[in-house]
Parts: structure tokens; sequence; C-alpha cells
């Protein structure tokens, strides 16, 4: 009867010791999940940004189309000798500063944008890992609570 006994004290000190790992367990993982939530929401606030910096890029390339058909007129008229040189010297230059300008603008939201899209395919990638992880602790302690349920009912029978 104290064999039982003993191994009846082995077996619930196992759980217990179970139930604290899988506890512990599971608050380093919701606590990662939250970590990653809080990480996903300043990524969609990037993102939202990113979308706006990307309705203008349609918009600078047009404008970039539009100077460069300008800085073309304006060319031709110095070649052909319809303008003054110094005018064209004077028109040319803050015109190709203002492209340069445009240009650098472009090539930087590009680059963020790029950067943003990767930095939100990983972040999707880890709030699939987590969701897996929080279904995986959730479905063991469903196991853990199937296996009490009957241990529970022999124990009002005794």
């Amino acid at each position: 009867m104290q064999s039982a006994d003993n191994a009846e004290k082995f077996i619930t000190t196992r759980r217990i010791d179970s139930f604290g790992s899988l506890a512990k367990f599971t608050a380093d993982k919701e606590q990662r999940y939250q970590q990653l939530e809080v990480k996903k929401s300043l990524d969609v606030q990037q993102t939202d940004r990113t979308k706006k910096q990307q309705k203008r890029v349609p918009q600078i390339t047009t404008r970039l189309e539009q100077i460069e058909k300008v800085l073309d007129k304006l060319y031709e008229d110095n070649t052909l000798g319809t303008i003054e040189h110094d005018r064209y010297k004077c028109k040319s230059i803050p015109a190709t500063d203002w492209n340069k300008q445009t240009k650098d603008e472009y090539a930087k939201l590009t680059t963020e944008r790029k950067m943003l899209n990767q930095r939100y395919l990983a972040l999707k990638e880890e709030v699939k890992e987590a969701e897996q992880i929080r279904k995986s602790v959730y479905s063991i302690l469903r196991q853990e609570q199937r296996e009490q349920q009957p241990r529970r009912a022999q124990d009002m029978e005794r």
C-alpha cells in the first residue's frame, strides 16, 4: 500500500513539475507573442507610411518625365539659338538641381519600400510561428486537462 502511495506521490510530483514547466513555457511564449504583436503594430504603421510614399512615386515619375521634356526643349532652344545662352544657363541649373533631388527622393523611397517589405515578410513569418506555438501550447493544455478528468472521476469514487 505504501509503495502505491509513493508511486502516486511520484506521479503527482512529476505532473506538478510538468505543469510548472508548461506554465513557464507558456508564459515565455505568450510574452514573445505579445512582443511580436507590438512589432507587428509598429510595422503596420510603417507600412502605412510606405503606402503613402508609394502613392507619391508615380507622381514623382510623371514629374520627372515632364521636367525631362522641358529640359530637352530648353536644350533644343539653346542649340537652335532661340534662347540666349546666359538665359539657358540660368534656367537649366535650378531644374537640374530639382531633378537630382527628385531622383534622390525616388531612390530613397524605393529603397525604404523594399526594406519595409522585407521586414513585413519576416514579421509575417514570426507571427505564423507564434500562432503555431500558441496552438501547440493550448493543445498540450487541453490534452493535460483530458488526462486529468478521468483521474478526478476516479478520485471522487474513492
